[in-house]
């Protein structure tokens, strides 16, 4: 059986998400990252759905967080 020709879905997904995604990488503390996840698991949301929200909201509205903790 030739090989050649036979399309790869896996190789597809890869090449897609290359190039249509980037990965932001997050170092969070523990609880911080737990908080993050119950309020996503309760909106029924990812946490990038949650993050990515978030911070186009924050962005999209000029919301000033230099006071936020």
């Amino acid at each position: 059986m030739n090989n050649v020709n036979k399309f790869n879905q896996n190789e597809y997904d890869k090449q897609y998400k290359k190039d249509h995604y980037k990965t932001i990488t997050l170092r969070l503390k523990p609880d911080t990252a737990d908080y993050i996840t119950d309020a996503a698991k309760s909106m029924g949301i990812s946490r990038a759905a949650l993050l990515t929200k978030g911070a186009l909201y924050i962005i999209d509205n000029g919301i000033n967080i230099d006071e936020v903790d």
